[in-house]
């Protein structure tokens, strides 16, 4: 006979703990299913790019039918721009649990800034905004949704870099323009860096970004003791 000191007590009836788990509603049924799709295509357009990245390809990566896919989405184009909105959110997301934080960066606040936007452009979900951003050339249709995403993207790129450099910047736009002159110096780095392999050509570049940052203060502050006089 079992010793029933041995053996954990069961309250009579109890419901098993797989039965008292509350089953997903449809909002979370299809959150997950688009989380899978959106993370299968960001790793279809990073591995094959854009061309062989095809809903078939998409759908089996993620485990999904094309049927579920075009339940959420009308058009590729629609769910490709759902993606690059995603890639958008998750740079920013990068950018705000680890800029502050990352203790692998320099202490300048220049030189952090400058290289911390050199390693985001380098990153596996920059390239999949490229080819989104490439695919937009021919493709009308994303053409028009993903210049929206990069209106968003830019004037987010903007503001982060005021966080970087706060009650530094007197000039808004000539700051505007020297962020937007560096973030594309470093895209067409990273969009050339599979046949570009002059690693010293690349260090200048970093130095002239960190320079033309350090210029821009020292002319700033200039201006100012003129005008203060």
């Amino acid at each position: 006979m079992p010793n029933p000191d041995s053996q954990t007590l069961k309250p009579r009836n109890a419901v098993p703990e797989s039965a008292r788990r509350r089953p997903r509603s449809q909002e979370e049924r299809r959150s997950a299913t688009i989380a899978k799709l959106t993370d299968a295509a960001i790793e279809a357009l990073v591995a094959l790019g854009y061309a062989k990245a095809s809903t078939n390809e998409i759908c089996q990566r993620a485990g999904v039918s094309q049927g579920a896919l075009f339940r959420h989405f009308p058009t590729r184009g629609d769910f490709m721009t759902h993606v690059a909105d995603e890639v958008r959110s998750r740079l920013v997301g990068d950018f705000e649990s680890r800029y502050f934080s990352d203790e692998r960066l320099p202490d300048d606040p220049i030189e952090r800034g400058v290289r911390f936007t050199r390693e985001i452009c380098h990153s596996q979900m920059a390239k999949a905004w490229f080819e989104l951003v490439m695919a937009s050339r021919t493709d009308e249709t994303l053409q028009d949704k993903m210049s929206v995403v990069l209106y968003e993207s830019r004037q987010w790129i903007r503001e982060a870099a005021l966080k970087v450099f706060p009650d530094m910047v007197q000039d808004r736009e000539r700051f505007h323009a020297l962020v937007d002159a560096v973030v594309m110096i470093f895209d067409m780095e990273s969009i050339y860096a599979h046949l570009d392999r002059d690693e010293a050509a690349a260090e200048r570049r970093l130095e002239f970004a960190i320079g033309c940052y350090r210029q821009f203060f020292i002319d700033q502050e200039a201006r100012r003791s003129i005008d203060t006089r």
